[in-house]
């Protein structure tokens, strides 16, 4: 298992380094399939991280409710590492879901790019990889 990825000088923790490579994918998809349709959809690729990363924090406090219980306060310290991936995952789908509902021009583009993101976050989450 990889504690730690150097970049020169620079540690980075595995998981913020799979966040930024899902973005880019789905930056990359999105962006590029929106300009042939016509739309912009690098604003909705954004609400929808910021949607499943809140998600995936709320899923992981309503798994281990009794461990925050004691100090409430330390719910919001983000350095613990407690996210729940898969309610991140299912968050960002139900959002894009609404979005597309309400802006039908936006299917083709935002889904894709979620796809595509998608694969990247399962293969770089699943267990024993």
């Amino acid at each position: 298992m990889i504690h730690a990825i150097q970049i020169g000088p620079v540690s980075l923790p595995p998981s913020l380094v799979l966040v930024a490579l899902v973005l880019a994918i789905a930056l990359l998809v999105g962006n590029y399939l929106g300009r042939k349709a016509g739309v912009e959809v690098e604003s909705r690729i954004y609400r929808v991280l910021f949607v499943s990363a809140i998600c995936a924090r709320l899923g992981f406090l309503l798994q281990h409710h009794d461990a925050y219980s004691s100090t409430p306060w330390s719910i919001f310290d983000l350095r613990d590492g407690g996210w729940s991936p898969w309610a991140g995952l299912l968050a960002a789908w139900l959002y894009a879901t609404m979005v597309v509902r309400r802006f039908p021009a936006m299917k083709k583009p935002l889904l894709s790019g979620l796809i595509a993101a998608s694969v990247i976050w399962v293969m770089g989450t699943a267990p024993g990889r």
